[in-house]
């Protein structure tokens, strides 16, 4: 979980700031909460209320407590693999290496406008208007739909770049041999919620997009990663001119891929590409190493949260203030009742709470924000 910028830490990316263009691009037009039937997995065939995307990607400026909740996860996982991916991108320079932290920072933050409106094209589609055409195209082409024409158009071109079968897109090939878009890629790869080994989290992508749900045991799920494992480090071994090392092919790859049981095909790409994707992955991970960046050693300790993303995730959640400062006012009394949908183990609770403290203490009396019981 994100920690708060420490003073003597700030000077990480300090310099930087958001194009304004870019949050302004995030925006959308939010329906009033409707009743419909969701076929979201893990709440198939329930009645639920939602308030949906009506118009623009609908990830910043969400005014109401639970929609700003809902969209979170995505928006911490875009700002921490921005944070790392400018981080690299900065110590790479450092070794001589051409980069542009700041397209990385604009591109990476508008990189998934898509999600919103696609995942809510799948899980409400009697709801949403175009469903069908929207989930027809990925939610990486939606998103470049979205924000076309609103932000710079160099990081425009690296969200372009970034994306799995986009339709109707193109940029300058150069674009894919540069380290800003290497090294953004890269860091998409390893982050989910948190930075995760390269093996396991290409290698869940590889059992959720190129194996049926009820093959996946256990014991393939290990085999996946291991045989991950080993065909990254032979690939780094050779690209770092350790003595014996082979180079791993494309076609090799593909071949490991193949006799782990993985299908040829998805609906987001093929199994070939998703190997490529893999092999140019363990090649930058390589050159980060032989620039002397340790590519492991990433965390909030190392890396910490610089200013431009506290204040980023602080206007995100504070859109919602006047609902979170009604929601926890009500539950006042009933303090056990804060853990259920503002836990301090999200980086979300410890914000809202944080917002709600700030209110509190400037129209009521003092309040700890951190405490888990009041």
């Amino acid at each position: 979980m994100p920690e708060r910028p420490r003073k003597e830490q700030s000077n990480i990316s300090a310099e930087l700031t958001i194009d304004p263009r870019v949050v302004n691009a995030l925006r959308g037009e939010i329906s009033r909460p409707i009743q419909t039937i969701s076929h979201r997995p893990g709440s198939e065939g329930i009645q639920v209320e939602v308030r949906l995307a009506k118009e623009g990607p609908g990830l910043f400026g969400l005014i109401d407590w639970k929609d700003n909740k809902e969209w979170s996860g995505i928006t911490n996982h875009v700002l921490l693999s921005t944070r790392y991916a400018v981080y690299f991108a900065q110590e790479m320079a450092k070794a001589g290496h051409q980069t542009n932290p700041q397209r990385i920072l604009n591109g990476g933050i508008g990189s998934h406008s898509g999600r919103r409106q696609s995942d809510e094209a799948g899980w409400y589609p009697e709801a949403v208007a175009d469903a069908k055409s929207k989930r027809s195209i990925s939610n990486e082409t939606l998103g470049m739909q979205l924000i076309q024409g609103k932000v710079p158009q160099d990081a425009f071109d690296l969200v372009v770049a970034l994306g799995h079968n986009v339709e109707g897109f193109s940029v300058d090939p150069a674009i894919y041999d540069s380290w800003d878009f290497k090294i953004a890629i890269y860091v998409d790869h390893r982050t989910a919620q948190t930075y995760e080994p390269l093996n396991t989290r290409m290698g869940d992508f590889l059992l959720g997009n190129f194996f049926d749900r009820s093959n996946v045991t256990e014991q393939v799920r290990e085999a996946v990663y291991e045989t991950l494992k080993k065909l990254i480090e032979d690939q780094k071994a050779f690209r770092l001119g350790k003595e014996g090392a082979k180079e791993v092919t494309l076609d090799q790859a593909d071949q490991i891929a193949e006799s782990l049981g993985a299908k040829p095909d998805s609906q987001r790409l093929t199994r070939r590409e998703l190997m490529r994707l893999i092999l140019q992955d363990a090649d930058t991970e390589a050159a980060l190493i032989e620039a002397g960046i340790d590519p492991d050693d990433v965390n909030d300790e190392t890396v910490p949260m610089p200013a431009w993303e506290n204040e980023f995730r602080t206007e995100y959640v504070r859109a919602a203030e006047d609902s979170i400062v009604k929601e926890l006012s009500s539950r006042i009394q009933t303090p056990d009742q804060f853990d259920a949908d503002f836990s301090l183990k999200t980086w979300w609770g410890q914000y809202a709470r944080q917002i709600f403290s700030e209110w509190y203490a400037k129209n009521v009396d003092s309040w700890d924000p951190l405490a888990p019981h009041y």
